[in-house]
């Protein structure tokens, strides 16, 4: 059963453990290795900021509950590398634990390949993969990676092309309480970066015979929420304009990479499948489609980074289905797009 709420005593940061423990003097001090400092970059069309990434190796650490979170050896929660979604630090579930559970103690380095949204396909390749390249850049030894439950088939497929097999994975159990020789702990990632961006390019388009001379138009079509009302009439356009339409979880992780690489322009609504704009070659036309109710940066973001030639749209917002409007969200909500704006923008675009 769980416990009522125990003491919610945290460190906000991993640098916060680390001030803490040399102030203790532990003999043995945990290493930090800062690979991408922190970096302020301002166009005409976005400003980001990418935060230090680094990664943490902490000796008898303990690592808890379904989503990896990671435990000081004294006890106290790490919110940076435990981030859950919608909690502030003092609500983390780890403070409502059973008050019976005990840690089994792992003999073993393990690194961190965790995230609470992992079966999400933007918050995998930007936020869990990219870890890996921290990882590896720190040569820390490690006897295996730590990693949330795999659900959907491009995230096993992925990992097997980064050289990670079955046999180099735990995964993360409600019931997971571990104390551990030692955690190696990549910063939790939020959001694209520059770095991940060229991580992910160089990982994976070498793997592929790429036909320089393919040039696809393709139009993503959605089959869930963010659906576009009146998408007939904005496929009929787009039709006479040389794009084919494709559902993108149809495709396997690396034909998707493919579409992507040997693309021209792309068309569709804001949503996960953009996150293959990573692959694009460079002057790729690209317009996004948005409901008024959410317009999030991030795809825009990453264009700049690869110098592709993207454009925004922006269609009134149909409410979304009464269930994700009960958590509060509006980002899943349809929306129809002004077609002769689109038009307009295509010309733009001269395509």
């Amino acid at each position: 059963m769980m416990s009522r709420k125990t003491g919610a005593s945290y460190y906000h940061r991993t640098w916060d453990y680390l001030e803490d423990n040399s102030r203790e003097s532990v003999k043995d001090l945990t290493e930090y290795q800062i690979i991408y400092p922190s970096k302020q970059e301002r166009t005409k069309e976005v400003y980001s900021w990418e935060k230090e990434s680094a990664v943490a190796q902490i000796p008898q650490a303990l690592i808890w509950g379904k989503h990896g979170a990671v435990i000081a050896p004294n006890g106290k929660l790490i919110w940076d590398l435990s981030y859950e979604w919608f909690n502030k630090p003092e609500e983390h579930p780890f403070f409502y634990r059973d008050s019976n559970q005990k840690p089994q103690y792992v003999d073993a380095a393990l690194a961190m390949l965790t995230h609470p949204i992992s079966h999400n396909y933007f918050h995998w390749l930007f936020e869990v993969l990219p870890r890996l390249d921290l990882i590896r850049q720190s040569r820390c030894q490690v006897d295996q990676y730590v990693v949330t439950k795999v659900q959907q088939p491009y995230q096993q497929e992925s990992l097997s092309l980064l050289a990670i097999d079955q046999k180099d994975m735990v995964y993360t159990e409600p019931e997971l309480y571990w104390q551990v020789r030692k955690v190696i702990a990549p910063t939790f990632l939020t959001g694209p970066s520059h770095w991940a961006c060229q991580y992910l390019r160089h990982a994976f388009l070498p793997l592929l015979d790429l036909k320089s001379s393919r040039k696809n138009r393709i139009f993503i079509r959605r089959n869930n929420y963010r659906k576009i009302i009146n998408e007939e009439e904005v496929y009929g356009l787009l039709k006479k304009k040389g794009f084919q339409a494709v559902l993108l979880e149809k495709l396997s992780f690396l034909d998707q990479v493919r579409l992507f690489a040997e693309a021209e322009a792309v068309v569709g609504t804001h949503g996960a499948g953009l996150s293959n704009l990573v692959f694009c070659s460079k002057g790729c036309k690209v317009v996004e489609l948005f409901p008024a109710s959410y317009v999030w940066k991030h795809f825009e973001y990453i264009s700049v980074c690869l110098d592709l030639d993207y454009k925004g749209l922006i269609g009134p917002a149909q409410e979304c289905d009464r269930q994700y409007k009960s958590w509060g969200l509006n980002n899943f909500d349809h929306l129809t797009v002004p077609v002769k704006e689109l038009e307009a923008m295509l010309v733009e675009l001269k395509l």
